[in-house]
């Protein structure tokens, strides 16, 4: 194998053996060690990956880089250890036409108990091309939880402070109070108090707000005997002694063999509905869109064996789910393989008080020996 190093920085294999998936080069000194690990992609020699190590600290220093390359984005992941303590980076380059559109930098300082105590982004604005930089501070109690965020942004061109985030917490480790300031561009300035059931479910949240929101939200939430809410209200308020008045308000409702969420309803009309058959596969599904998918399915045939002659369908029943964070509602969707395999699907839609076939989608299988 021939080797040709130019400025120490940049190397070129001249020649290698053809059988060769990997080359390891390493350059060691009594002070420092470098291993670089090559990669045959695309018809050349990548960088894949690079260990230092520095011998020269007083505690183990050991930084693993990491690195992959696509057709307009290029990433490198590091992580380095410095006796407990170990630092995470990723750096993003995209480009276009060879011009660097994106350079960011990402990096987290965590401590030796695995807790980030410092966060970094630096690099360029994709939009407008101006400088980013942006550092997170974190404070922690004695139990480990997160207690103070302090932030600092670039402000014409200098690293300034920026904001706050604190937080409480009950004996049970729950939330209990936040408060957050933010005096970088989208002013915020509110507190929040969080209140639990005996089940640690939250029941409400309550803010106080000196920023553009209304001074006082209130929002609530129940739950039925397996902990899923079944209702959630959003209320709020000019003054304090007013009485909140209701702005928006859902109710949820589940299906009882598996305890899926099938039904929706925003201010009492309905937003989401799914209709389930007697393995838990979705056979129809329709919201507030004006659309109705129905689904069929074949149950002569577990899914395990069939395969398709043609298109492949998608083999996951997908639905919705709700969690409670520290903001309220969120939406998020769980997966779960079907039992059976998938027929055909069906598209409709609403046109004037009408439903109307718009498309679909046939699949064909057979049983596999």
């Amino acid at each position: 194998m021939i080797l040709t190093n130019i400025n120490n920085d940049s190397i070129f294999f001249v020649s290698t053996p053809i059988n060769y998936s990997l080359i390891e080069l390493i350059d060691s000194t009594k002070t420092r060690s470098i291993h670089k690990y090559y990669n045959f992609i695309n018809k050349s020699w990548m960088l894949s990956k690079q260990v230092n190590y520095d011998f020269t600290k007083k505690e183990l220093f050991k930084k693993e880089s990491y690195f992959k390359y696509y057709d307009t984005l290029n990433t490198e992941i590091s992580v380095t250890r410095i006796g407990n303590k170990k630092i995470l980076e990723t750096h993003y380059n995209k480009y276009s036409n060879g011009l660097i559109t994106k350079d960011t930098l990402f990096y987290s300082v965590f401590n030796s108990l695995g807790k980030i105590e410092i966060q970094v982004r630096q690099g360029l604005n994709q939009n407008n091309k101006t400088p980013v930089y942006w550092k997170r501070y974190f404070k922690y109690n004695e139990k480990g939880l997160v207690i103070k965020k302090i932030d600092s942004n670039n402000v014409n061109g200098q690293l300034k402070y920026s904001g706050f985030e604190e937080f409480s917490y009950d004996n049970k480790k729950r939330l209990t109070y936040r408060r957050i300031l933010n005096e970088y561009e989208n002013y915020l300035n509110f507190k929040v108090w969080y209140s639990y059931d005996e089940n640690n479910n939250c029941t409400k949240q309550y803010y106080e707000n000196k920023d553009n929101g209304y001074p006082f939200v209130l929002k609530k939430f129940t739950y039925n005997d397996n902990n899923q809410i079944i209702s959630y209200t959003h209320e709020k308020k000019l003054k304090e002694n007013e009485k909140y008045k209701t702005i928006d308000s859902l109710s949820f409702k589940y299906d009882k063999k598996f305890g899926i969420l099938i039904e929706i309803k925003e201010n009492k009309k309905l937003n989401y509905k799914v209709d389930l058959d007697t393995h838990g596969n979705i056979i129809s599904r329709s919201n507030q869109k004006d659309y109705i998918t129905n689904l069929s399915f074949n149950y002569s045939i577990p899914y395990e064996k069939i395969k398709t002659i043609f298109e492949s369908p998608n083999n996951k029943n997908r639905y919705k789910s709700i969690e409670i964070n520290n903001n309220g509602i969120v939406y998020k969707v769980i997966e779960k393989p079907y039992s059976h395999c998938l027929e055909a699907i069906t598209t409709k839609r609403l046109k004037k008080e009408k439903w109307e076939i718009t498309k679909i989608r046939q699949y064909t299988y057979k049983k596999i020996n």
